[in-house]
């Protein structure tokens, strides 16, 4: 509580002066509380410049996405296009994105762990993309609780340590991994 305290007293002192401020961090969290702009430096490097949530949001590069929390990252085929968004091909399902992308086209699906919903298979929602899955972790953390799914490939999320104990978590338990676009 008392770092929490202290960055965002620090925030608020960075944005009152109107001081330019260099910060080299290796702390998520830090450089997404304070920097406006971030510049993610990686083997001597710098891989990616811009505004603090744009980069979180839409790394450039796959070592970006790792760099910022992103653990699940999918090799995936543009199988259609449109307007709105695209359906991809990826972990032998077909998934709906939210992203522009070219019919044929090589991307990869970068699943952020908190944006993840787990349920039992039964159960799972039929208006989102789904991934079936086996849990093989279960890693409890102060404050939320890393659960890993064999889906085909290594897919985590985390969930909080309520839905953890509701949905009797446990190795080899199946399980549904569901997602919004």
């Amino acid at each position: 509580p008392t770092r929490e305290a202290l960055i965002q007293d620090l925030r608020g002192v960075l944005r009152a002066d109107r001081v330019t401020t260099v910060l080299v961090t290796h702390h998520r969290g830090e450089a997404l509380a304070l920097g406006d702009r971030l510049a993610v430096l990686i083997g001597g490097r710098i891989l990616q410049i811009g505004p603090a949530g744009e980069v979180f949001r839409a790394p450039a590069l796959e070592s970006v996405a790792r760099f910022v929390g992103l653990e699940t990252i999918l090799d995936a085929r543009v199988v259609e296009a449109g307007r709105s968004g695209a359906v991809v091909e990826a972990a032998g399902r077909r998934l709906l994105v939210a992203a522009p992308a070219a019919a044929g086209e090589h991307v990869l699906l970068a699943l952020r762990p908190e944006d993840l919903h787990l349920a039992r298979p039964d159960t799972a929602p039929t208006d989102r993309n789904c991934l079936a899955g086996r849990v093989t972790h279960v890693i409890p953390a102060p404050l939320h609780v890393r659960v890993v799914i064999d889906c085909g490939v290594p897919v985590i999320a985390v969930v909080t340590h309520r839905t953890a104990a509701e949905l009797a978590l446990a190795p080899e338990m199946p399980v549904a991994v569901s997602f919004a676009p």
